[in-house]
């Protein structure tokens, strides 16, 4: 039953971003001296999100890398 309910929220929300997102005809710009960037709001928030997403998964990474030689010797001690 949760996992039925979680399906629909998700489907509704996919719903509801999908009629924002058609309707919304914002823009992002993005000025600096020397650079300029323009783009679409629907396309900068997306992009953030995969940027989060990309920060994450690589922090994660880097906290696995990090801790590597710890583990290894707990392997190592268990052996």
């Amino acid at each position: 039953m949760k996992w039925g309910f979680r399906i629909i929220l998700i489907l509704a929300l996919a719903i509801a971003l999908g009629i924002f997102a058609r309707s919304n005809s914002g823009y992002v710009q993005i000025a600096a001296p020397t650079f300029s960037l323009e783009t679409t709001l629907n396309f900068f928030i997306i992009a953030l999100v995969v940027i989060f997403f990309v920060f994450c998964v690589l922090l994660r990474i880097l906290k696995a890398l990090w801790n590597l030689p710890q583990r290894w010797r707990q392997l190592r001690k268990r052996q």
